[in-house]
């Protein structure tokens, strides 16, 4: 049903900084919802071999770090993707979800890619309506169209050339 991305720092699953920067803390809160209170199954790239706090450990699988090409074939089996991440600077993952044709669910106070979510590309959530947001994307699903909505938003020749100005302009 979902993917997250959330690499653990180290063999020990011990939290520094990836576990901040991609919000781990708030990760392991939504995927519990998701997974005992909602019954979706979910992978979680990056925290193999560690403890995910949920009763319904059949209905997620973690990895550790995959190729790209693997990364991208989990996206595409998925339905959507979970992105927590608080201080991250526009990741990457959220552009490659919407370029797949994939909703994304992102964490309100994100640093950085927000301007990507709208009523056709994902849902914003905080800690207070994970339930609430989540119910909204399921109910609204067939009427994302994030791949049709990005492209047509970012498309590679018009920021392309916004881009080339702006150096230009340096």
């Amino acid at each position: 049903d979902f993917i997250c991305v959330q690499p653990i720092d180290n063999k020990q699953c011990i939290a520094k900084w990836h576990a901040h920067n991609k919000n781990w803390k708030l990760a392991e809160i939504c995927i519990k919802i998701f997974a005992d209170e909602f019954n979706m199954k979910g992978i979680i790239i990056g925290r193999e071999k560690c403890p995910v706090d949920i009763n319904n450990k059949k209905n997620i699988v973690t990895t550790g770090s995959l190729k790209y090409d693997e990364c991208i074939k989990k996206m595409k089996q998925s339905k959507f993707m979970l992105l927590p991440n608080y201080e991250d600077a526009s990741p990457r993952v959220l552009t490659e979800a919407l370029s797949l044709d994939k909703p994304v669910f992102v964490y309100s106070k994100i640093l950085g890619g927000w301007k990507y979510i709208n009523d056709k590309t994902g849902v914003f959530f905080d800690e207070t309506n994970i339930r609430d947001k989540l119910v909204y994307m399921l109910n609204n699903y067939d009427n994302f169209e994030p791949r049709k909505t990005f492209l047509k938003s970012y498309k590679i020749k018009k920021k392309g050339k916004k881009f080339k100005l702006f150096l230009e302009s340096l």
